[in-house]
């Protein structure tokens, strides 16, 4: 089974995504920047990595709507070759993920049909 890392803060959509992919994907969560960081050097099988725009952080003081995770994508990107899908409601956000690094994105309520869809998955 393939391994997605998703950076998301939302224990509700972590929850979600984890019941959508549930028997198709093992799922990492990560609520954090430190803990995505953390969960990256340990894995080095992921499949696909799932990053958010927007993490309240309590390291580096980050409110919700505050995108802070461009440093975090492009530090992975530099010894992460596979697919990276930025997941906002905000377009320009996820256009910025896409200009650090990631090579997907999608909308958070679609993120387990992109999933799917990179992995060449039955949804």
């Amino acid at each position: 089974m393939q391994t997605v890392l998703i950076i998301e803060h939302n224990v509700f959509l972590q929850d979600m995504w984890a019941d959508l992919l549930r028997g198709r994907v093992q799922i990492i969560p990560a609520y954090s920047i430190g803990q995505a960081e953390g969960e990256f050097d340990r894995n080095e099988d992921l499949a696909v990595i799932v990053v958010n725009a927007c993490m309240s952080d309590a390291k580096d003081g980050a409110h919700e709507h505050e995108m802070n995770t461009v440093p975090l994508v492009e530090k992975i990107r530099a010894e992460f070759k596979g697919p990276m899908i930025a997941i906002s409601g905000i377009p320009s956000f996820r256009q910025k993920l896409v200009e650090a690094g990631c090579n997907h994105w999608c909308e958070k309520q679609d993120l387990s049909r992109k999933v799917c869809e990179i992995l060449g998955l039955m949804q």
